[in-house]
């Protein structure tokens, strides 16, 4: 019945739509967790380096 009553247009943007705000949300959520986990790499990796080997 909705479906009869919404135009094919309407349908097809929304579809198009949460489609591209999905991907958007998987970029984002990508690239933060890329920035984490190279942020508590570092971390990790500053905190085993001996101090004379550090620049």
């Amino acid at each position: 019945m909705l479906v009869a009553l919404t135009p094919a247009w309407a349908i097809f943007y929304l579809h198009t739509t949460a489609f591209s705000f999905l991907k958007l949300a998987c970029i984002l959520l990508g690239a933060v967790g890329c920035a984490l986990f190279s942020y508590f790499y570092m971390r990790l990796i500053e905190k085993h380096i001996p101090p004379f080997l550090k620049i």
